[in-house]
């Protein structure tokens, strides 16, 4: 079996859409809820940076609802490819229950994790603290002109510690979606 170009039966095609779409829709209230509250904490780790990046998807909204777009859709796109290679690592090797569940898990774990690795994020940059050496980030801060460089870095904190969590709960999810089974 090849993930990256699938085979994919005709019995297939609707699970792993829903699959898909599942992941896409958890992951898309993650990212607005997440982004809102990063939001409060360091508005110019989005109006500086951010932003910029996602220019595109800008119609005009106040900042507060574009960071929540912005969540909605860098955060969406993940779930959205998460539950699709779920899908194409549980499908094929598990009977359809069994397959959903295993899948449902993967997502579970993601959500889980990546909100583990936010708290975690959030902790760090208050323990760290505003009077912290934060000399390494001047390349980073200097150029995009940042006022609140102590609030920037907690929201850069939240969110690699939020990334970093989602990866390792999708790496558990595939393990687990590939592994034998021996339900039903």
């Amino acid at each position: 079996m090849n993930i990256l170009y699938p085979r994919i039966s005709k019995s297939q095609w609707q699970p792993l859409w829903k699959s898909a779409l599942t992941g896409f829709l958890v992951a898309a209230v993650y990212g607005v809820v997440h982004d809102l509250f990063t939001f409060a904490i360091g508005p110019e780790y989005f109006t500086k940076f951010k932003f910029d990046q996602f220019g595109w998807a800008n119609i005009g909204q106040a900042p507060v609802v574009f960071a929540a777009t912005v969540g909605a859709i860098a955060a969406g796109v993940v779930g959205l490819f998460g539950g699709w290679f779920l899908s194409r690592v549980a499908l094929p090797r598990h009977q359809p229950a069994v397959a959903k569940r295993r899948i449902r898990v993967g997502i579970a774990l993601t959500l889980i994790l990546a909100s583990l690795g936010m708290v975690c994020g959030y902790f760090y940059g208050l323990i760290r603290g505003p009077s912290a050496d934060y000399s390494f980030w001047s390349a980073t801060v200097d150029p995009l002109r940042i006022e609140d460089k102590y609030a920037f870095i907690r929201v850069a904190y939240i969110h690699n510690g939020s990334y970093l969590g989602a990866l390792i709960g999708l790496f558990i999810g595939l393990i687990n979606a590939r592994k034998a089974s021996t339900e039903k």
